[in-house]
């Protein structure tokens, strides 16, 4: 498997239904996603981009009202996903962006606050070839840091007491 399969791609939030649904795997495929804005993050997972961004975009939906402060959207793309691996690092990305934004009080600073009501699925769990997914991870993570989305390198993160001794540590 390689890791420079991973494509992330930056939409606005909402408004670009017709290009998810358009871009190679943007409807039948699984994917993790960021929906942000200077301040605020919500990620997830979905096998269907283009339905679960309607989902959160929809004006009288259940989810509009925690989203409408959100105004852009980055889709995590890969031919190699699956639905246990996009379940992992979904919960690894939440846990990480929990701990960035920790890191960053501790600082003064102030990282993006995550809008996710839980850390993701509530357990660690091994599936065939974990160890490349775990890997992708990083490589999201240092793309992200590389587009200044997050604060810290992935090293400082994984480092970090407060990532080591979480209750949420997976």
């Amino acid at each position: 498997m390689r890791q420079d399969s991973i494509i992330i791609r930056d939409y606005p939030f909402p408004g670009a239904e017709q290009e998810i649904a358009a871009v190679n795997h943007g409807t039948n495929w699984p994917v993790v996603y960021l929906i942000y804005n200077d301040s605020e993050v919500y990620v997830g997972e979905t096998t269907s981009a283009y339905v679960r961004y309607g989902q959160h975009a929809d004006k009288n939906g259940k989810y509009y009202c925690d989203r409408r402060r959100l105004n852009q959207i980055k889709i995590v793309f890969d031919d190699q996903f699956n639905k246990s691996a996009i379940l992992d690092i979904e919960q690894n990305l939440i846990h990480l962006l929990e701990t960035d934004a920790a890191i960053e009080e501790g600082k003064g600073r102030h990282g993006r606050k995550l809008q996710n009501k839980n850390a993701g699925q509530s357990y660690s769990h091994d599936y065939y070839n974990r160890s490349i997914y775990q890997a992708k991870v990083e490589a999201i993570w240092n793309h992200l840091f590389k587009k200044r989305f997050v604060n810290n390198p992935f090293p400082e993160i994984k480092n970090s007491d407060l990532f080591k001794y979480s209750p949420t540590q997976v």
